[in-house]
This record gives structure tokens, C-alpha cells and sequence, in this order.
């Protein structure tokens, strides 16, 4: 009896043959009830599948092209009743510094002060964004000051900040600015608990965070204070600025000069292990052990460090910064060129040809390449003599 379908039903015709010269097989038809609900299943079922697979090669590898090469919040003292003065020239110091921040800093603001206990002691005034140096600057100008010094909870908080649903970790640095006129917490003086409650914090979100302090003015006892919150959090001694030009010669430091410092050395240190591997692979080669040379250097694998130059490129706003980016783009291509010519020395040692001409070849992109990563070094000196007590 032939198989009817009612209204209800769905019908799916699969068919099977096959197809040689001009010769056809026998076609068969299947045809498989199925019900609107089951039909209507399968479909849902597919459609999240493929969704999924979308979304998870999106978040996978599309959105982290997009991520910022620093995200940075500052976390500024907004504490005190009679500190209008101290707070307009940390907001002043910290408008100037943005102003040669990195075009693909992400940064956002949190302030800390207020009562014990209440819930609006510390605030994220500015969230994470690119393009909003005006905001942060309006919004420290405008925010209301007064109450405790919540350092410990301000520092929490900020932690916080970095682990929101959907946001982005930094393609190289994570790392909160605590700008503070205070060294000691108003609700909790115990800074052995205050040290390890950040430990705490920072473990509990899966985050590496970098932390900086600047200390502006800070009373009497304070200093040893921060110097145990610096240390509790991992990072460099405090920042001490006495007036308003060393703060905002700190905040410029850390806010600019320190990536710039950070991103050029590692730009030396992709490229050096390379060329000394180069090194090994011509002195082979001179020795007759050809096949240690191409061992060499077939472990030589491209290294282009782009999100270091990446770095370089969008804080090339001082002529410092600019300099340094136009000598580590010469570095690159020094590097590349000494690696192309080794190369073509072995070329040249296997084919049994004398390797006079091609090692004085050699020899010269190797010079070159060494002139430009001295040019490299002088610069970084010269910007670390810069440095927060470098004329003190």
C-alpha cells in the first residue's frame, strides 16, 4: 500500500543514484513522516548549534583582535573635607598625563572615599573606553570629595572592574594607577590584613594586574604605609611627589614612559636570541658542520613582535616616543636582513663555493644590526635617567 501523509506531517524525499557516462541508475525515494513538533525541534536544534559555533569563533578569535594593548584604571583619593586644593592638582596631573596616553589604551576612572561601610565609598566614575581622556577629565573635576580614605576597598573594587561579563583583558598589560594622598586605610589600619585581603583579590580574578602607586603629599607616617600596599600587591615602591610638578612628572611616567620603556625592550629581546642563534649557525658552518648550520636554522622562526610595535606606534606622541619607535622599526628591519643573508651564507657554504664575499655580507647586516640595538639601549637609558628620582 503507497504511504500517504497527512497535513500534519512533514514529508523529507531523499534520493540515491548514481550517474556513469550516459547510463542512470535507479533512483530510489525514501520519504520519512515527520511531525511539525519534531520538524520544529530539529530545526531549533540546529539553528543554536550553528549559532554557537558562531559565537564561539567570534569570542575565540575575532573580539580579541579588537582587545586594547593596555587597559588602565586610575584610582584617585577623593577623600578629606578641606582637600579641594590636593585633589584639583592630582585631577590637573592626571588630565595632562592622558593627553600622550596611548591611542589603544583603554582607561577608566574609580574614586575612592566616603563613609565606612557605605556603598558609595568608592565609584567607577568612567568605565573602560578609548576615546574618553575629555570624560575622565570632566568627571575627576566634577566628582564631590570628602569622608575616610576607603583605600582598601577603592583597590578592591578596581579589581572588580576587570572581570565584568564580556569585558576584555589587555593584549599586553592590565594594571590599576593608585593615585592617594593617604598611605593608611580609614576603616582598617591592620596593614598585614589590608596586604593580603589585595593578594586575595587579584588571585580570585584570573587576572594578571599590574599595579602602580603614586603617593602625593602624604601625611606624616603615611610613607611606610603604602610602601606594605605596594609591596602586598606586587608592584615597584611607591611613587613620592612632594608638589604638583612631581606629580605630574610621576603620573606622565608611569601613564606613558614605562609602557614605552616596557615595549621597546621586549622588542630587543624577541629579536636578540635570534640573531645569537645566526651567530651559532655561521660559526657551524665555518666549521665544516653543515648540517649543525641547517639545524639552526631551521629552528629560526619568524618573529615580528607586533604587539609591541603595535605599543610603540600608538604612544609615538613625545619625540622621545617617536624616536624610539622609528629606531625599533629600523631594528626590524635590520633583524630581517641579517637573517635573509645568513640564509644565503649557507646557500653558498652547501654549494661548495668560497664564502668569503657572502661572510663579509654577513658580517655587515650583523654590524648593522648591532648599531641599531645600541641606538635602541641609548635611547632607554636616557629615558630612565628621566625617571621619578633620577635628579633627587
Amino acid at each position: 500500500m503507497r504511504n500517504s501523509l497527512t497535513n500534519s506531517q512533514a514529508e523529507t524525499v531523499i534520493q540515491t543514484g548514481s550517474f556513469r557516462g550516459r547510463v542512470i541508475s535507479r533512483v530510489h525515494r525514501y520519504t520519512v513522516a515527520m511531525p511539525p513538533a519534531v520538524r520544529n525541534s530539529v530545526v531549533a536544534v540546529l539553528v543554536v548549534a550553528l549559532l554557537g559555533g558562531v559565537t564561539y569563533a567570534v569570542l575565540t578569535w575575532v573580539v580579541p583582535q579588537f582587545a586594547p594593548t593596555y587597559k588602565t584604571e586610575f584610582l584617585i583619593d577623593l577623600s578629606g573635607a578641606d582637600s579641594v586644593d590636593e585633589v584639583t592638582a592630582s585631577v590637573e596631573s592626571l588630565r595632562k598625563a592622558l593627553g600622550n596616553s596611548g591611542e589603544d589604551d583603554a582607561i577608566a576612572l574609580r574614586a575612592f572615599g566616603g563613609e565606612c561601610g557605605s556603598d558609595d565609598n568608592t565609584t567607577q566614575l568612567v568605565d573602560f573606553g578609548t576615546d574618553n581622556r575629555s570624560e575622565i577629565g570632566d568627571a575627576a573635576r566634577g566628582a564631590a570629595t570628602g569622608g575616610g580614605a576607603t583605600l582598601l576597598r577603592g583597590i578592591i573594587e578596581a579589581t572588580q572592574d576587570f572581570s565584568t561579563p564580556f569585558s576584555q583583558q589587555a593584549k599586553q598589560v592590565n594594571r590599576i594607577i593608585v593615585v592617594t594622598r593617604n598611605g593608611v586605610d580609614a576603616c582598617d589600619d591592620d596593614t598585614g590584613y589590608v596586604r593580603e585581603e589585595i593578594r586575595d583579590r587579584v588571585a580570585a580574578s584570573g587576572l594578571a594586574l599590574d599595579f602602580r602607586f603614586v603617593g602625593y603629599q602624604l601625611p606624616a607616617g603615611h610613607e611606610d604605609g603604602l610602601a606594605a600596599l605596594a609591596t602586598g600587591a606586587e608592584a615597584p615602591p611607591p611613587v613620592l611627589a612632594r608638589d604638583p610638578d612631581e606629580l605630574k612628572a610621576a603620573l606622565d611616567w608611569i601613564t606613558n614612559v614605562e609602557p614605552v620603556l616596557r615595549s621597546a625592550k621586549q622588542v630587543v629581546d624577541v629579536f636578540n636570541p635570534t640573531v645569537d642563534q645566526l651567530d651559532r649557525a655561521v660559526r657551524s658552518m665555518l666549521d665544516g658542520r653543515l648540517d649543525t648550520a641547517r639545524r639552526l636554522l631551521a629552528e629560526v622562526e619568524p618573529v615580528t613582535a607586533d604587539a609591541e610595535f603595535e605599543n610603540l606606534g600608538s604612544r609615538a606622541r613625545t619625540p622621545e616616543a617617536t624616536a624610539l619607535h622609528a629606531q625599533a622599526v629600523d631594528l626590524r628591519e635590520r633583524h630581517r636582513r641579517v637573517v635573509e643573508v645568513a640564509r644565503e651564507l649557507w646557500e653558498t657554504a652547501r654549494s661548495g663555493v668560497p664564502l668569503d664575499q657572502q661572510l663579509t655580507k654577513y658580517q655587515r647586516a650583523a654590524k648593522e644590526y648591532n648599531d641599531s640595538v645600541s641606538a635602541v639601549n641609548a635611547t632607554l637609558a636616557r629615558l630612565r635617567a628621566s625617571g621619578p628620582g633620577a635628579r633627587t
